[in-house]
């Protein structure tokens, strides 16, 4: 009873075939021989998978300039082109302005000759000079933190393209009232600051305004031009006057105590070029790291490994903002796998490298300096480039530093002046053309996963339900066939797995952790010629029975353990199709279905 029932199963899995994968034709039944011995073969199609390269790299997400094929042959290249910007030396010249307060005596502002001064000498206090007078005081703003750290910043001039001065006037012990203001001026004399245009004065807007409140006044395009002491050494505030145009309308009387109160400052500076020596900043050197997933689908693989045997790199540095010679010193360029295995690039065994980088000649007209190309690849003149990916890359870093040449400064210092524009930075251009051309050792992994309605197509209730034909069962048996064409040029190694609707194994023939079918190998294509292969895997009862609980099948993909240099190409590829298969002799009684 037994053997009939797992043969009823595995007729049912045969006409459920027939049933969703047939053709319906009009028969005449009346010319049949109304008893046919059938030999049934492959039956119920579980499943295919076609992957292409796309399936294990992501090359999906790549532009028609990032996967290329070779002209020549085929081979498939990725190219990946990218760009890193490195600050150099960015100031911000508001740490170096201050605000400053100072008080003077309204009798200093006055120009000789309109007032005696001697006449303090005999008298507590004097007239002031009657109608339009101009109180003129001598201002200066501090610069501090200037030039503090010479081996890393020495400035020598600023060029400003815009800068907002603001000012604020105050007296004591001086009756002027602010309608008798006509005009307040900022006049520029010293050589510490000198506009483009020549400009030597600037009239601050005074509507509105009135002693003890700021006026604000915006300064373009002139140089600054720290003068130093020559006794001390050290940089001298930048001087200006301010000029105060008074009309009186009533007679002001002065005392030695009557004073101006003056505040000043720079709120906010913008410049365009500084002048002077400068080291791209503090840190010893800049060390960036990067997960390769940005650039591969690599967090979708397992155990990723591609010894590329040919890659290639090319390095360009530029600079459109800086005027001083430099050079960078390469300390380390690196892959590493997740246990913090390094692969390094090497010159002769030595890991760091040093090269002159360029420097722009003029801040006033735009020009580009660029290095040399550095060529990275393959053998010890190139970098040994792939030895980099002996390790399973899961992180791609590198370190640097760039310090000004000093030497070669020294040299120029009668032909150049140094100089730093802006936002001053370096760019590095990194073009890598890899070919998908690898050293044994490729390991590359893939996951897929098929639903299937299965549980529904075994119910025999159903599927023999009316069946009428069906006489009797000679001989029976069932297998799981899997069918792959691999047109690449590693072995496959497949794991396959039947899950329940709670995404638990369902143990079907084998295939499952530890046992007898855990995974199944493919062979290689070989000599450019893709190749087939059929594995029947055996079903017992108990199998059979259990394919009623599955709803999915989980596909692991596994491509290397080539002995070989092998590469991908335009057709690289497999195929997987996956099924029931059965071998079922039974007697159709068509004379009884008509007798019905």
């Amino acid at each position: 009873m037994e053997k009939c029932n797992y043969y009823m199963v595995l007729v049912g899995l045969l006409l459920a075939a027939f049933t969703f994968h047939s053709c319906k034709e009009d028969i005449d039944l009346a010319n049949v021989d109304p008893q046919i011995q059938l030999d049934m073969g492959l039956a119920l199609p579980l499943g295919t998978v076609e992957t292409t390269l796309d399936y294990f790299l992501g090359t999906s997400d790549f532009g028609p300039d990032v996967l290329t094929y070779s002209p020549l042959d085929s081979m498939l290249i990725l190219h990946y082109d990218t760009s890193v910007v490195w600050d150099f030396h960015n100031i911000d010249l508001s740490e170096y302005t201050t605000w400053d307060e100072q008080v003077s005596y309204v009798v200093d502002g006055i120009s000789n000759g309109e007032i005696d001064k001697t006449d303090f000498d005999y008298q507590e206090q004097i007239p002031f000079p009657a109608t339009q007078t101009t109180l003129e005081f001598l201002n200066e703003v501090s610069l501090e933190n200037f030039n503090v750290d010479l081996d890393y910043e020495e400035i020598d001039s600023v060029h400003m393209t815009l800068a907002s001065f603001r000012l604020r006037v105050d007296v004591e012990n001086f009756d002027l009232e602010w309608s008798e203001v006509s005009n307040v001026r900022v006049k520029f004399t010293d050589p510490s600051l000198r506009f483009d245009d020549g400009t030597m004065e600037k009239i601050l807007p005074i509507e509105g305004k009135g002693f003890g409140q700021d006026m604000t006044v915006s300064l373009y395009d002139f140089m600054i031009i720290p003068q130093k002491n020559q006794e001390t050494g050290s940089f001298e505030n930048i001087r200006f006057f301010i000029c105060i145009d008074v009309n009186t309308r009533t007679e002001k009387m002065l005392s030695k105590n009557s004073m101006v109160k003056f505040g000043c400052g720079f709120d906010f500076l913008d410049y365009d070029v500084l002048f002077g020596v400068f080291e791209p900043k503090k840190a010893a050197y800049e060390h960036q790291r990067d997960t390769m997933s940005k650039y591969f689908a690599i967090d979708r693989l397992d155990g990723i490994n591609l010894p590329f045997s040919d890659p290639k790199v090319d390095l360009v540095v530029s600079t459109s903002t800086v005027g001083l010679p430099s050079r960078i010193i390469i300390d380390s360029i690196y892959v590493e796998n997740g246990e913090g295995e390094r692969g390094l690039l090497s010159y002769d065994g030595e890991t760091t490298k040093s090269y002159d980088v360029p420097y722009i000649t003029s801040p006033w007209v735009n020009q580009t300096a660029s290095t040399d190309v550095l060529h990275l690849g393959k053998g010890e003149e190139y970098g040994n480039l792939d030895h980099l990916f002996q390790v399973i890359p899961k992180y791609f870093g590198y370190s640097y530093r760039i310090r000004v040449d000093r030497d070669l400064l020294d040299e120029l210092k009668d032909r150049h002046t140094p100089f730093i524009k802006a936002n001053a930075n370096y760019q590095m251009n990194l073009k890598a053309e890899l070919p998908l051309k690898f050293y044994p050792g490729v390991n590359v992994s893939y996951k897929d996963t098929v639903q299937t309605t299965m549980a529904e197509s075994l119910k025999l209730d159903s599927l023999l339900n009316g069946v009428t034909m069906l006489d009797s069962l000679k001989t029976g048996e069932l297998f799981l066939r899997l069918v792959i064409e691999n047109n690449i040029p590693f072995d496959i190694k497949v794991k396959l797995r039947f899950l329940n609707d709670y995404d638990e194994v369902v143990p079907i023939g084998g295939l499952y952790d530890g046992g007898q079918n855990d995974s199944i190998m493919f062979p290689a294509m070989e000599n450019n010629v893709p190749t087939q292969q059929v594995v029947n895997i055996d079903l017992d009862e108990e199998d059979v029975r259990a394919f009623e609980n599955v709803t999915q099948i989980i596909y692991d993909f596994y491509l290397g353990d080539n002995t070989q240099e092998a590469a991908f190409y335009a057709s690289s590829g497999f195929k997987l199709h996956v099924g029931l298969a059965g071998k079922v002799e039974a007697i159709i009684n068509l004379g009884k279905e008509n007798k019905q």
